[in-house]
């Protein structure tokens, strides 16, 4: 099993567009989890806000930082992990 995984969820509204862009981010290793809706059955995603916009949690064994809500943004903290 590989430890420190960068688990990264993208919760909000029509989230699609940034999701794909993550995704065309060579990350390594890591875990993406994505919904528009409120979403219990998978623990990186239980309890996790919902917006009108797109929001991003940068995670490592389930604890995730602040969220941010750009690329920008995520890119400067996946430099962090």
């Amino acid at each position: 099993m590989i430890k420190d995984l960068p688990e990264i969820v993208i919760t909000g509204e029509k989230n699609n567009e940034l999701r794909n862009r993550i995704l065309g981010i060579f990350i390594p290793n890591r875990i993406i989890q994505s919904t528009e809706e409120p979403d219990n059955e998978f623990p990186l995603l239980k309890g996790k806000p919902l917006a009108n916009q797109p929001v991003i949690f940068l995670c490592k064994n389930y604890v995730c930082l602040p969220p941010v809500n750009d690329l920008d943004s995520f890119i400067r903290l996946l430099k962090t992990v």
